[in-house]
Protein backbone atom coordinates (compact mmCIF):
# COMPACT_ATOMS: atom_id res chain seq x y z
CA UNK A 1 0.00 0.00 0.00
CA UNK A 2 1.05 3.60 -1.00
CA UNK A 3 -0.40 5.27 2.07
CA UNK A 4 -1.17 4.10 5.79
CA UNK A 5 -1.59 6.19 9.10
CA UNK A 6 1.40 7.07 11.33
CA UNK A 7 0.78 4.59 14.17
CA UNK A 8 0.90 1.94 11.30
CA UNK A 9 3.68 2.66 9.46
CA UNK A 10 5.89 2.49 12.68
CA UNK A 11 4.77 -0.73 13.64
CA UNK A 12 5.23 -2.20 10.26
CA UNK A 13 8.89 -0.55 10.22
CA UNK A 14 9.27 -2.58 13.77
CA UNK A 15 7.69 -5.60 12.15
CA UNK A 16 9.46 -5.59 9.27
CA UNK A 17 12.90 -5.24 10.27
CA UNK A 18 14.68 -3.04 7.74
CA UNK A 19 17.82 -3.24 9.57
CA UNK A 20 17.92 -6.92 9.28
CA UNK A 21 16.73 -6.99 6.16
CA UNK A 22 19.78 -4.77 4.96
CA UNK A 23 22.58 -7.27 6.92
CA UNK A 24 21.20 -10.48 5.43
CA UNK A 25 20.75 -8.95 1.70
CA UNK A 26 24.12 -6.91 2.27
CA UNK A 27 22.35 -3.72 0.82
CA UNK A 28 25.44 -1.75 0.19
CA UNK A 29 26.01 -3.33 -3.05
CA UNK A 30 22.98 -2.09 -4.59
CA UNK A 31 22.98 1.18 -4.57
CA UNK A 32 22.82 3.86 -7.34
CA UNK A 33 26.07 5.65 -8.97
CA UNK A 34 25.39 8.62 -6.46
CA UNK A 35 26.18 6.64 -3.78
CA UNK A 36 22.51 5.97 -2.90
CA UNK A 37 20.49 2.41 -2.44
CA UNK A 38 18.37 0.88 -4.78
CA UNK A 39 16.30 -2.86 -4.01
CA UNK A 40 17.48 -5.29 -6.01
CA UNK A 41 15.87 -7.19 -8.58
CA UNK A 42 13.84 -10.02 -8.87
CA UNK A 43 10.61 -11.20 -6.90
CA UNK A 44 8.66 -13.88 -5.54
CA UNK A 45 5.45 -14.47 -7.11
CA UNK A 46 2.39 -13.07 -4.62
CA UNK A 47 0.11 -14.48 -3.13
CA UNK A 48 1.59 -17.57 -1.83
CA UNK A 49 -0.45 -21.13 -1.05
CA UNK A 50 -1.45 -20.99 2.76
CA UNK A 51 -3.04 -24.28 2.73
CA UNK A 52 0.51 -26.46 3.67
CA UNK A 53 0.30 -27.98 6.49
CA UNK A 54 4.20 -28.94 6.52
CA UNK A 55 5.85 -27.73 9.84
CA UNK A 56 8.98 -25.52 8.20
CA UNK A 57 10.21 -24.87 12.05
CA UNK A 58 10.34 -26.25 15.33
CA UNK A 59 11.14 -23.80 18.24
CA UNK A 60 10.84 -23.16 21.83
CA UNK A 61 7.08 -22.85 22.37
CA UNK A 62 5.49 -24.39 18.88
CA UNK A 63 5.64 -24.60 15.58
CA UNK A 64 5.52 -23.16 12.32
CA UNK A 65 3.47 -24.48 9.45
CA UNK A 66 4.42 -23.24 5.75
CA UNK A 67 0.58 -22.15 5.23
CA UNK A 68 1.28 -19.84 8.63
CA UNK A 69 4.42 -18.73 7.55
CA UNK A 70 3.05 -18.04 3.78
CA UNK A 71 0.34 -16.34 5.14
CA UNK A 72 2.26 -13.48 7.38
CA UNK A 73 4.57 -13.02 4.17
CA UNK A 74 1.15 -12.20 2.07
CA UNK A 75 0.30 -9.84 4.79
CA UNK A 76 4.01 -8.42 4.69
CA UNK A 77 4.32 -8.37 0.96
CA UNK A 78 0.63 -6.14 1.22
CA UNK A 79 1.77 -3.74 3.17
CA UNK A 80 5.34 -3.68 1.93
CA UNK A 81 6.20 -4.96 -1.92
CA UNK A 82 9.79 -5.27 -1.85
CA UNK A 83 8.99 -8.17 0.20
CA UNK A 84 8.33 -10.53 -2.64
CA UNK A 85 12.34 -9.36 -3.49
CA UNK A 86 13.71 -9.64 -0.43
CA UNK A 87 12.97 -13.79 0.67
CA UNK A 88 14.81 -14.36 -2.85
CA UNK A 89 17.71 -13.87 -0.66
CA UNK A 90 19.99 -16.61 0.56
CA UNK A 91 18.78 -17.09 4.40
CA UNK A 92 15.83 -14.41 4.23
CA UNK A 93 13.05 -16.17 4.90
CA UNK A 94 14.78 -17.78 7.95
CA UNK A 95 15.21 -14.45 9.25
CA UNK A 96 11.27 -13.66 8.53
CA UNK A 97 10.67 -16.62 10.67
CA UNK A 98 12.65 -15.80 13.31
CA UNK A 99 11.09 -12.55 13.32
CA UNK A 100 7.51 -14.44 13.09
CA UNK A 101 8.22 -16.52 15.78
CA UNK A 102 9.33 -13.80 17.92
CA UNK A 103 6.11 -12.13 17.47
CA UNK A 104 4.10 -14.86 18.63
CA UNK A 105 5.92 -15.58 21.46
CA UNK A 106 5.15 -12.08 22.42
CA UNK A 107 1.92 -11.78 21.46
CA UNK A 108 0.78 -15.06 24.14
CA UNK A 109 2.94 -13.23 26.74
CA UNK A 110 1.10 -10.17 26.45
CA UNK A 111 -2.49 -11.73 26.37
CA UNK A 112 -5.47 -10.27 25.19
CA UNK A 113 -6.89 -6.96 25.75
CA UNK A 114 -10.04 -5.13 24.12
CA UNK A 115 -7.54 -1.98 24.39
CA UNK A 116 -5.92 -3.84 21.39
CA UNK A 117 -9.22 -5.16 19.83
CA UNK A 118 -9.88 -1.44 19.49
CA UNK A 119 -6.94 -0.17 18.09
CA UNK A 120 -7.03 -2.81 15.51
CA UNK A 121 -10.96 -2.47 14.63
CA UNK A 122 -9.71 1.80 14.04
CA UNK A 123 -6.95 0.81 11.49
CA UNK A 124 -9.43 -1.73 9.55
CA UNK A 125 -11.31 1.09 9.22
CA UNK A 126 -8.45 3.45 7.79
CA UNK A 127 -7.06 0.57 5.78
CA UNK A 128 -10.44 -0.31 4.01
CA UNK A 129 -10.45 3.44 3.20
CA UNK A 130 -7.20 3.86 1.92
CA UNK A 131 -6.78 0.42 -0.28
CA UNK A 132 -9.97 1.76 -1.79
CA UNK A 133 -8.45 4.56 -2.87
CA UNK A 134 -5.13 4.00 -3.87
CA UNK A 135 -5.02 -0.18 -4.51
CA UNK A 136 -8.07 -0.83 -6.71
CA UNK A 137 -11.36 -0.48 -8.32
CA UNK A 138 -13.65 1.47 -6.25
CA UNK A 139 -16.54 -0.85 -7.06
CA UNK A 140 -13.89 -3.33 -5.32
CA UNK A 141 -15.03 -4.05 -1.97
CA UNK A 142 -11.78 -4.36 0.53
CA UNK A 143 -12.71 -8.22 0.86
CA UNK A 144 -11.40 -8.56 -2.64
CA UNK A 145 -8.75 -6.62 -2.93
CA UNK A 146 -7.32 -8.25 0.19
CA UNK A 147 -8.55 -11.89 -1.12
CA UNK A 148 -6.30 -10.96 -4.54
CA UNK A 149 -3.24 -10.50 -1.85
CA UNK A 150 -4.17 -14.50 -0.24
CA UNK A 151 -5.08 -12.56 3.08
CA UNK A 152 -9.07 -12.19 4.73
CA UNK A 153 -10.29 -9.24 6.80
CA UNK A 154 -9.91 -11.95 9.90
CA UNK A 155 -6.08 -12.96 9.41
CA UNK A 156 -5.43 -9.50 8.91
CA UNK A 157 -6.91 -8.10 12.37
CA UNK A 158 -4.97 -10.90 14.05
CA UNK A 159 -1.50 -9.98 12.92
CA UNK A 160 -2.72 -6.12 13.60
CA UNK A 161 -3.54 -7.40 17.04
CA UNK A 162 -0.27 -9.13 17.52
CA UNK A 163 1.71 -6.00 16.35
CA UNK A 164 -0.14 -4.20 18.66
CA UNK A 165 1.27 -6.35 21.08
CA UNK A 166 4.17 -6.73 20.03
CA UNK A 167 4.39 -2.87 19.93
CA UNK A 168 3.63 -2.25 23.42
CA UNK A 169 5.72 -5.10 24.60
CA UNK A 170 8.41 -3.18 23.50
CA UNK A 171 7.42 0.75 24.25
CA UNK A 172 7.03 -0.02 27.72
CA UNK A 173 11.26 -0.74 27.74
CA UNK A 174 11.61 2.62 26.73
CA UNK A 175 12.51 5.22 29.24
CA UNK A 176 12.16 9.03 28.02
CA UNK A 177 16.07 9.68 29.05
CA UNK A 178 16.61 6.90 27.16
CA UNK A 179 15.50 8.50 23.66
CA UNK A 180 16.85 11.75 24.39
CA UNK A 181 20.73 9.60 25.13
CA UNK A 182 20.52 7.97 21.79
CA UNK A 183 19.52 11.00 19.97
CA UNK A 184 22.75 12.78 21.34
CA UNK A 185 25.24 9.89 20.69
CA UNK A 186 23.66 9.03 17.04
CA UNK A 187 24.60 10.65 13.83
CA UNK A 188 21.69 8.84 11.78
CA UNK A 189 20.02 12.70 12.47
CA UNK A 190 22.10 14.41 10.41
CA UNK A 191 21.36 15.92 7.17
CA UNK A 192 23.81 17.25 4.46
CA UNK A 193 23.87 19.10 1.66
CA UNK A 194 27.17 18.29 -0.96
CA UNK A 195 28.34 18.89 -4.20
CA UNK A 196 30.54 16.02 -5.58
CA UNK A 197 32.25 15.32 -8.97
CA UNK A 198 32.32 10.92 -9.84
CA UNK A 199 35.20 9.88 -12.53
CA UNK A 200 33.11 6.36 -12.49
CA UNK A 201 35.08 3.07 -12.98
CA UNK A 202 32.21 0.96 -13.94
CA UNK A 203 31.73 -0.96 -16.65
CA UNK A 204 35.17 -0.86 -17.87
CA UNK A 205 34.96 2.96 -18.77
CA UNK A 206 38.49 3.95 -17.03
CA UNK A 207 40.92 2.05 -15.00
CA UNK A 208 41.33 3.09 -11.65
CA UNK A 209 44.63 4.56 -12.10
CA UNK A 210 43.23 7.10 -14.76
CA UNK A 211 40.26 7.86 -12.60
CA UNK A 212 42.31 8.81 -9.94
CA UNK A 213 44.40 10.96 -12.15
CA UNK A 214 41.51 12.23 -13.31
CA UNK A 215 39.99 13.30 -9.76
CA UNK A 216 43.19 14.32 -8.75
CA UNK A 217 42.84 17.05 -12.14
CA UNK A 218 39.39 18.11 -10.72
CA UNK A 219 40.45 18.67 -7.49
CA UNK A 220 43.40 21.23 -9.10
CA UNK A 221 40.84 22.34 -11.46
CA UNK A 222 38.86 23.72 -8.42
CA UNK A 223 41.23 24.69 -6.08
CA UNK A 224 42.39 27.13 -8.82
CA UNK A 225 38.92 28.62 -8.82
CA UNK A 226 36.93 26.41 -10.80
CA UNK A 227 33.35 26.60 -11.19
CA UNK A 228 31.76 23.05 -9.43
CA UNK A 229 28.85 23.49 -11.24
CA UNK A 230 31.14 23.75 -14.86
CA UNK A 231 33.19 21.12 -14.07
CA UNK A 232 30.38 18.87 -12.20
CA UNK A 233 29.04 18.99 -16.12
CA UNK A 234 31.85 18.16 -17.97
CA UNK A 235 33.36 15.52 -15.62
CA UNK A 236 31.28 13.84 -13.86
CA UNK A 237 30.17 10.60 -14.63
CA UNK A 238 26.59 10.42 -11.97
CA UNK A 239 24.20 11.60 -14.27
CA UNK A 240 21.60 12.43 -11.15
CA UNK A 241 23.59 15.56 -10.08
CA UNK A 242 25.94 16.51 -13.29
CA UNK A 243 23.35 18.49 -14.31
CA UNK A 244 22.74 19.98 -11.06
CA UNK A 245 26.27 21.12 -9.80
CA UNK A 246 26.85 17.45 -8.55
CA UNK A 247 24.28 18.35 -5.90
CA UNK A 248 23.54 15.39 -3.01
CA UNK A 249 20.84 16.05 -0.25
CA UNK A 250 20.37 13.86 2.45
CA UNK A 251 21.33 11.52 5.64
CA UNK A 252 24.87 9.63 5.47
CA UNK A 253 22.97 6.63 5.82
CA UNK A 254 21.67 6.85 2.77
CA UNK A 255 25.04 6.77 1.16
CA UNK A 256 28.01 4.42 0.24
CA UNK A 257 29.57 3.63 3.34
CA UNK A 258 33.05 5.77 2.40
CA UNK A 259 31.20 8.74 0.68
CA UNK A 260 28.96 8.33 4.29
CA UNK A 261 32.20 8.80 6.47
CA UNK A 262 33.37 11.34 4.06
CA UNK A 263 30.30 13.82 4.10
CA UNK A 264 30.00 13.07 8.12
CA UNK A 265 33.70 14.54 8.63
CA UNK A 266 34.93 16.67 5.88
CA UNK A 267 35.23 20.61 6.97
CA UNK A 268 32.18 22.79 4.96
CA UNK A 269 33.00 24.28 1.92
CA UNK A 270 36.22 22.36 1.48
CA UNK A 271 37.70 20.35 -1.77
CA UNK A 272 38.17 16.74 -0.62
CA UNK A 273 40.93 14.97 -1.88
CA UNK A 274 39.49 11.74 -4.27
CA UNK A 275 37.25 9.50 -2.07
CA UNK A 276 37.07 5.84 -3.34
CA UNK A 277 33.69 3.98 -3.66
CA UNK A 278 32.68 0.79 -5.27
CA UNK A 279 31.65 3.44 -7.83
CA UNK A 280 34.41 4.90 -8.45
CA UNK A 281 36.10 8.67 -7.28
CA UNK A 282 34.39 11.31 -5.55
CA UNK A 283 35.86 14.83 -5.26
CA UNK A 284 33.11 16.44 -2.44
CA UNK A 285 32.59 19.81 -0.99
CA UNK A 286 30.33 19.10 1.97
CA UNK A 287 28.23 23.01 2.28
CA UNK A 288 25.88 22.34 4.76
CA UNK A 289 25.77 19.35 7.79
CA UNK A 290 23.34 19.88 10.66
CA UNK A 291 21.48 17.54 13.18
CA UNK A 292 18.13 17.83 12.77
CA UNK A 293 16.36 18.98 16.54
CA UNK A 294 15.39 16.30 18.88
CA UNK A 295 11.46 17.26 18.71
CA UNK A 296 11.72 16.79 14.87
CA UNK A 297 13.14 13.04 15.37
CA UNK A 298 11.55 11.86 18.24
CA UNK A 299 9.48 9.23 16.67
CA UNK A 300 12.42 8.17 14.46
CA UNK A 301 14.87 7.67 17.80
CA UNK A 302 12.12 5.66 19.19
CA UNK A 303 11.70 3.11 16.20
CA UNK A 304 15.74 2.88 16.47
CA UNK A 305 15.10 1.93 20.00
CA UNK A 306 12.46 -0.64 19.40
CA UNK A 307 14.23 -2.10 16.86
CA UNK A 308 17.30 -2.38 18.57
CA UNK A 309 15.46 -4.25 21.42
CA UNK A 310 12.72 -6.31 19.38
CA UNK A 311 16.97 -7.75 17.71
CA UNK A 312 18.13 -8.14 21.29
CA UNK A 313 14.80 -10.28 22.24
CA UNK A 314 14.90 -12.11 19.30
CA UNK A 315 18.87 -13.16 19.54
CA UNK A 316 18.25 -14.32 23.31
CA UNK A 317 14.81 -15.87 23.23
CA UNK A 318 14.18 -17.19 19.72
CA UNK A 319 15.64 -20.66 19.91
CA UNK A 320 14.93 -22.88 16.45
CA UNK A 321 15.89 -26.52 17.03
CA UNK A 322 14.76 -27.43 13.65
CA UNK A 323 13.98 -25.45 10.51
CA UNK A 324 12.43 -27.05 6.92
CA UNK A 325 12.41 -24.04 4.54
CA UNK A 326 12.32 -24.53 0.79
CA UNK A 327 15.59 -23.54 -0.58
CA UNK A 328 15.98 -20.20 -1.94
CA UNK A 329 16.17 -20.53 -5.79
CA UNK A 330 19.72 -20.12 -6.97
CA UNK A 331 20.63 -17.01 -8.83
CA UNK A 332 21.44 -17.13 -12.84
CA UNK A 333 24.73 -17.85 -13.74
CA UNK A 334 27.00 -15.30 -15.32
CA UNK A 335 26.69 -15.32 -18.98
CA UNK A 336 23.08 -17.06 -18.89
CA UNK A 337 21.04 -13.56 -20.14
CA UNK A 338 18.99 -13.65 -17.10
CA UNK A 339 20.38 -9.96 -16.02
CA UNK A 340 17.29 -8.22 -14.75
CA UNK A 341 13.55 -8.67 -13.91
CA UNK A 342 13.42 -8.41 -17.96
CA UNK A 343 16.56 -9.68 -19.50
CA UNK A 344 18.06 -6.36 -19.11
CA UNK A 345 20.58 -5.23 -16.96
CA UNK A 346 19.36 -3.27 -13.79
CA UNK A 347 19.98 0.25 -14.38
CA UNK A 348 21.02 2.57 -11.58
CA UNK A 349 18.04 5.19 -10.61
CA UNK A 350 18.07 8.50 -12.03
Amino acid sequence: MRRMNKGLAALLALLLMVSIFATACGADKDQTTSGQKQNPVGQAAFPLKTDSKKVIAEYNGGKVTEGEFNLYLNILGFFQPQVSMMIQMPGMKQEIAKQYIGEMMVARQVGDSAEFQKKADETMKKLEEQAKQSLGNPKESFDQILRKAGITKPQLKDFIIRGEKVSAYFEKQIKPEQLKAEYDKSDQFYTVKANHILISVQDGKRSDADAKKRALEVKQKLEKGGDFAQLAKQYSDDPGSKNTGGLIEGKPGDFAPEFANAVKTLPLNKISDPVKTMYGYHIIKVTERKKQPFDQVKDEVKQMLLEKIYKEYLAKNVKVSKWNLPKEPQPPLPGSGMTGGQGQPAAPSQ
